[in-house]
């Protein structure tokens, strides 16, 4: 579909269980998708978004060097609030998080 960020679903790997997480966003706009992650309903992290170069490439956004929490949610909304883009989301849990 030509998309500039494509967001897929998640496991959370714990000693006992395993939790399905979804990330659909409420709509797949910039400032729909900023809102959900700013309110933790989307994660904000990077490993569970793919995110085409051309979308950030020659753009000043750098991941911040002291911030060691985070870090990736910055980077993300930096993104979203820079860009705009065409997302798109895949119901399928293509990253596990081991805890």
């Amino acid at each position: 579909e030509d998309a500039d960020m494509v967001i897929c679903d998640f496991y959370i790997h714990t000693k006992n269980k395993e939790i399905y997480i979804s990330q659909k966003p409420s709509e797949t706009s910039n400032n729909v998708l900023l809102d959900d992650i700013m309110n933790q309903r989307v994660h904000g992290g990077c490993w569970n978004k793919l995110i085409k170069a051309s979308s950030y490439r020659g753009k000043l956004i750098r991941f911040p060097e002291n911030m060691i929490i985070w870090e990736d949610q910055f980077y993300i909304c930096n993104i979203l609030l820079i860009s705009p883009l065409k997302i798109n989301h895949i119901a399928i849990p293509l990253y596990h998080y081991d805890i």
